[in-house]
């Protein structure tokens, strides 16, 4: 699953899991609207952004673990918050500052 930018002023791309939960969905969304909010950057503009798409995948992941919340699913709460955190790290290490 997942939202990427493709050209500047252009919708980006949606890919689809068909057994994809409706949390998972949402977190798609999610991007997809921050994108357009944002007159869909390019990829390149979009990478760059190392600490906006850390909050943009806060923002996503937050749909995700508050929607498991109210379901109950206190494991898979915990497992989306675990998600992140990789995630989040995976952008540093990949475009995050260089030291």
């Amino acid at each position: 699953m997942g939202y990427g930018p493709l050209k500047k002023g252009e919708p980006g791309q949606l890919i689809i899991d068909p057994d994809a939960s409706l949390s998972a969905l949402q977190h798609e969304k999610s991007h997809f609207l921050e994108a357009q909010s944002k007159g869909f950057p390019s990829a390149a503009e979009a990478y760059q952004d190392w600490e906006g798409r850390i909050a943009d995948e806060f923002k996503s992941y937050t749909i995700e673990i508050e929607e498991a919340k109210k379901l109950g699913l206190d494991n898979v709460a915990e497992q989306l918050q675990k998600n992140f955190k990789v995630e989040k790290q995976y952008i540093i290490d990949r475009y995050g500052p260089i030291d």
